[in-house]
């Protein structure tokens, strides 16, 4: 799995698509404001590596301990506030939302899906996610 180099992030129109280990098809250069953090989260299913990584300026800061969806929120800064990990496949979703509806608002959030997330995964717990920003979550590829 590709990892871009420090100071740089995932192609955004190109991250779902992109069948490349290169990073000069992949990666484009990030700036950030000074003292934010340049953020994201490597998300993989069972046959791609099952995992959910997240990271700060290049540097994995929390891995999602299992299968599900992983809730980070994170100070401007890339540090950890809290996280927390909701077994979507079975029968996580009530605590899920209810999770991220207790979320401060203007909180930053991240979100990663590790092994499979998606088969029980309620309306209400999608609805809870697009609340975070999530403009995909109703395909059939999560995206955040």
């Amino acid at each position: 799995m590709l990892n871009c180099p420090v100071g740089s992030m995932l192609k955004r129109d190109s991250m779902w698509s992109v069948r490349s280990m290169d990073e000069n098809d992949c990666c484009t250069t990030a700036a950030a404001a000074e003292g934010v953090a340049i953020v994201g989260v490597r998300s993989a299913g069972w046959a791609d590596g099952s995992e959910a990584v997240f990271l700060a300026n290049g540097v994995d800061f929390h891995s999602g301990p299992s299968r599900g969806l992983t809730v980070v929120t994170v100070r401007p800064n890339g540090t950890l506030t809290d996280s927390a990990t909701f077994d979507t496949m079975k029968s996580g979703s009530d605590a899920l939302a209810a999770y991220i509806i207790g979320i401060e608002n203007g909180t930053m959030v991240l979100i990663g899906a590790r092994d499979e997330a998606s088969a029980n995964l309620t309306d209400t717990a999608k609805a809870a996610i697009k609340t975070c920003g999530a403009t995909m979550i109703d395909g059939s590829t999560l995206s955040m």
